[in-house]
């Protein structure tokens, strides 16, 4: 039952972000009292799970695509940006594996987007990222360990193979979303 609740505490604190992403920006108050939230589910979802087993992978969504983006762009898309990207990469592969709705992508997208709009010229290699995800130590060539969101838009760890259906879902994202294309 806490593992709803912690869920859905974090939906709503994202609608929450969604909504006054500008105002954010500009008042660093607002921003503090933000910080101070994200902080609060934080520590909320460690107690829940300390050693990392079950409700508190939802903290590293995005990670592994985003330190893949960090290696494949030599450092040119900071730590921060590249995970919001990841984020948005791992809704788009989710979609495209069929694992969660398009809905759930284009509600995400919208803030992910606005969050790292100026770094998508920063050309990112389809190939590059598939290796520097590859050598991750909980990956392989053959399979890698994803966080992707399921069609209830819980966030989940699975092996999934590294194959060219996943290779074409994340080139797509990549051809579809820099603005060189």
């Amino acid at each position: 039952m806490s593992n709803i609740v912690e869920l859905t505490d974090i939906y709503k604190s994202f609608d929450k972000i969604s909504e006054a992403y500008e105002q954010i920006l500009d008042n660093p108050i607002l921003m503090e009292e933000f910080i101070y939230d994200s902080l609060s589910m934080k520590k909320k979802l460690i107690e829940l799970d300390e050693f990392d087993q079950g409700p508190r992978n939802v903290m590293n969504y995005g990670h592994s695509f985003g330190h893949a983006i960090e290696t494949a762009t030599n450092y040119a898309i900071p730590h921060g940006i590249a995970v919001t990207i990841g984020m948005d990469i791992a809704n788009f592969v989710a979609v495209e594996l069929d694992m969660t709705s398009s809905s759930h992508f284009e509600r995400m997208h919208e803030v992910l987007d606005k969050n790292c709009k100026t770094y998508r010229h920063v050309n990112i290699s389809v190939d590059t990222l598939l290796n520097a995800l590859s050598k991750d130590k909980k990956n392989s060539t053959t399979q890698l360990r994803l966080i992707l969101p399921d069609k209830n838009r819980v966030i989940g760890i699975g092996l999934y193979d590294n194959n060219e259906r996943l290779k074409n879902s994340i080139d797509k994202y990549l051809k579809t979303y820099s603005i060189d294309n």
